[in-house]
């Protein structure tokens, strides 16, 4: 049985920008940081990933490049199986099914015909094919997913299904479940397994000798681990040595084999399981799938893009990952000119960019959270979190320096209006302010003893904090009185901007957004679309704004709120800050490291009207790509399978921006794939 997985896409040095729109593009961790939950391999080098938000991977040479087709969907995809190296299937989030019949490049919906999450498929043959899920959730297939047939063999959730061969298979899930038939599915029988376990993964070594694995996180003494060597009619458990829940179990012979998990657990067995011993993984990330192409290389992926490789049958094990500056959650971004910019967060967390691309860590010499962080210059910035840190940078990041706060609470709120003052916010209605850069803090009576999370200032004198159950306080004399504006009953308030001094946001729990015309006399609800959670708001001019929060969510305005859009993030990770230098530049921040861009835009190729409406060239498609510097370009033009099928370019370009005119050819899948002083971007081409 074929399975296993990789996807690993190189470094994005080179951008490609094709009728640019706006699109949110992962910047770390790299190539993504959604959860991946599974994968497949149909040869050495071929292999595919699904995971949060419709996400598929796929690389054609092992994982040096890969790319990420469109899947047509942004609900989670837990499993992915392709029965032959050009037909693939997914399942997951929904009742969602997807089938792709050429090599992954383009995928379609199937109606599954439930609404239940899906949470394993599997193939016998190009044909015939299993999904499981929720609730005794259980569908098949004769012919290649035309048509989804339900049928009941299970009241428990099933959580994965594996088949030996065409008749022999088995399903676990829930509460021990145990399942098996030798008919190719038209019977099943359940088989004791001894565990009130969730059972989450299976794997046969032959018709004879199995492992599954599974616990029930969170709770403890749960790392379960179970053997059979007589075809599943009794289930011995083994001494794991864990107590954390096992999501993946894999085996590259009869006596070799690994099991994931929990919090980065790694455990190898060399002797069929009599011992289970821990490997080193380098994360803490929960690890959801292992698998083999070779008994030598195996691949792992887990939670925040997580990915990992061995080379030596699993004794040591590396992060994949080519670009990860930190898996620290990402609590506040700032620029203070479009090139550069600084994002602060959990852990004492500071991380700079110098171009967009490339982000590198500094030392902030704390460990305690860090909430909001705001530059004046390229060289003077501050930064305030927990424990009443406020630190100060006069060179740019390269050395932080605390500043005394005279407080323990928490920091959130930080606005400077110039070189001189500047307010901090916090804990049970904490307002600071300083009239020398920093270096002495005196408290203001706010009135109030909730948490003010964000201030904003127009100028020196006049500005607005908001703040837990509603709260709004009000200066217009630098901060020496504070008044409260009250405009509805209200969430936490958690983010405050004015364009000018008349015109304000606010944004906060439940997809609130209020907004002032008049200094904060009056504030109006708006519609938002959304009930998550808005962590922070960015306005670059009266009309123009975003909004970033829970769960992914970033909306936009241009006509000062009366609407407001939807964007498509690409991820359900939470966000907690958005910032934009200018209106075609922006970066949104939020958990595991999570750093999106909108600046490139995918590749989409331009057809003339009569080109097929079909994923791949057209005829008179062309483009524009920019290089940072002299170098030589290979551009060529790949089949779905990675064959070369035209070579577009190949010469020494000057820095600059540049032109690819791809011939008019017959409409078919392709991939762009350049190639630059060893830098590798794999592009699918879309219509």
């Amino acid at each position: 049985m074929k399975t296993g997985f990789l996807i690993l896409i190189a470094l994005f040095c080179l951008t490609l920008k094709i009728h640019a729109q706006e699109v949110w593009n992962w910047k770390n961790p790299q190539p993504t940081g959604n959860n991946l939950n599974s994968g497949f391999c149909t040869s050495l080098d071929t292999c595919y990933v699904a995971g949060d938000y419709g996400t598929i991977l796929k690389t054609m040479d092992g994982g040096n490049s890969g790319i990420s087709p469109p899947s047509g969907t942004t609900q989670a995809l837990y499993s992915i199986y392709f029965p032959t190296v050009d037909t693939g299937y997914a399942v997951g989030q929904g009742g969602t099914i997807i089938k792709s019949t050429d090599a992954g490049l383009n995928w379609s919906s199937q109606n599954s015909g439930t609404g239940q999450d899906l949470f394993s498929v599997c193939f016998t043959d190009a044909n015939t094919g299993f999904a499981v899920g929720v609730a005794g959730t259980y569908l098949k297939t004769v012919n290649g997913g035309t048509n989804w047939t339900p049928q009941s063999v299970s009241a428990q959730t099933m959580l994965f299904v594996r088949f030996l061969d065409a008749n022999t298979g088995t399903i676990v899930g829930a509460n021990g479940t145990i399942l098996k038939t030798v008919t190719g599915g038209a019977n099943w029988t359940p088989q004791t397994s001894g565990t009130s376990w969730d059972l989450t993964s299976v794997y046969f070594v032959d018709a004879g000798t199995g492992y599954a694995v599974g616990g029930k996180y969170p709770v403890t003494d749960s790392g379960v681990i179970l053997k059979t060597t007589d075809s599943g009619a009794t289930w011995s458990t083994q001494l794991s040595g864990t107590i954390r829940t096992l999501y993946s179990v894999f085996f590259t012979d009869a006596n070799n084999g690994m099991a994931v998990g929990v919090g980065g657990m790694i455990l190898r067995t060399t002797n069929g399981g009599s011992n289970w011993n821990p490997v080193a993984s380098g994360t803490t990330q929960d690890l959801g799938f292992v698998g083999f192409p070779t008994a030598g290389r195996g691949y792992i992926t887990g939670l925040g893009g997580t990915i990992l490789r061995t080379m030596d049958g699993g004794a040591n094990w590396t992060m994949q990952t080519p670009q990860t500056v930190t898996t620290d959650s990402l609590i506040s971004v700032f620029f203070p000119n479009p090139s550069t910019g600084w994002a602060v967060g959990t852990n004492g967390t500071i991380v700079v960019t110098y171009d967009g691309n490339n982000w590198s860590p500094q030392t902030s010499g704390t460990s305690q959270a860090l909430l909001a962080v705001q530059f004046l210059d390229a060289d003077t910035g501050y930064a305030v979190g927990y424990g009443g840190t406020i630190l100060k940078t006069t060179n740019g990041g390269f050395n932080w320096n605390p500043l005394t706060s005279g407080r323990t609470v928490r920091l959130s709120g930080l606005h400077f209006v110039d070189y001189r003052i500047g307010y901090v916010t916090g804990d049970s209605g904490l307002i600071l302010k300083t009239t020398d850069g920093g270096a002495n803090w005196s408290p203001q009576n706010s009135g109030t003893i909730q948490f003010l999370r964000g201030d904003y200032f127009t100028d020196a004198n006049t500005g607005w904090v908001v703040g837990n159950n509603g709260t709004i306080l009000a200066t217009t004399n630098g901060g020496a009185n504070w008044s409260p504006q009250g405009c509805c009953m209200a969430p936490k308030l958690l983010s405050v901007q004015f364009t000018d001094a008349n015109t304000g946001y606010v944004v906060g729990e439940s997809g609130t957004i209020l907004k002032t015309i008049d200094g904060g006399t009056n504030w109006l609800a708006q519609i938002s679309g959304t009930n998550q959670s808005l962590r922070h708001a960015h306005f670059l001019d009266a009309n123009t704004g975003y909004a970033a929060g829970l769960g992914g969510t970033i909306i936009k305005t241009v006509n000062g709120g009366a609407n407001w859009v939807a964007q498509n993030s690409g991820t359900t990770m939470d966000l907690f800050s958005v910032y934009f230098p200018d209106l075609n530049f922006g970066f949104a921040v939020g958990a595991n490291g999570t750093i999106l861009n909108d600046w490139i835009a995918p590749v989409k190729i331009a057809g003339r009207k009569n080109a097929r409406p079909r994923f791949g060239l057209a005829a008179g498609g062309d483009g524009s790509y920019r290089l940072a510097r002299r170098t030589r370009v290979v551009i060529r033009l790949l089949d779905a399978r990675g064959r070369s099928i035209l070579k577009v370019f190949d010469g020494v370009q000057e820095a600059g921006l540049h032109r690819v005119t791809l011939p008019g050819r017959k409409p078919g899948p392709a991939i762009l794939d350049f190639r630059a002083d060893g830098i590798h971007q794999a592009v699918m081409l879309q219509r």
